[in-house]
C-alpha cells in the first residue's frame, strides 16, 4: 500500500449491496491508493496496409520500365503520419 498518500474523501451516496457494504472508487485512485502504475494503454495499429484495394489482380500497374500486371490484388501501404497520437 501506499502509506504516504493523504486523500480527502466524501461520500456522495449510497448503493444497496446483496452481502453489505461496497465501495466504487475510480480506477486512478484506487490505483494511486495501492502504489500501481496510473499509466494508459493505447491500441497499436499493426495493419500496414490501407483497406482499399489500389489495383485489382490482373491490372495494369504503371512502373517507370512499363505496366507491371499482377496476379495478386495490390494495396497501398499504410501512411503512419495519419494516425493519431496521444502524448500524457
Amino acid at each position: 500500500m501506499n502509506n504516504g498518500l493523504k486523500i480527502n474523501l466524501q461520500s456522495v451516496g449510497t448503493l444497496d449491496s446483496y452481502n453489505g457494504n461496497i465501495t466504487l472508487i475510480d480506477q486512478g485512485l484506487a490505483n494511486l491508493i495501492a502504489n500501481y502504475s496510473i499509466a494508459r494503454k493505447y491500441d497499436v495499429n499493426y495493419n500496414f496496409f490501407e483497406p482499399e484495394i489500389a489495383y485489382k489482380a490482373g491490372e495494369n500497374i504503371p512502373s517507370s520500365n512499363g505496366p507491371i500486371i499482377s496476379n495478386y490484388d495490390k494495396y497501398k501501404l499504410h501512411d503512419e503520419k495519419k494516425d493519431l497520437y496521444v502524448n500524457d
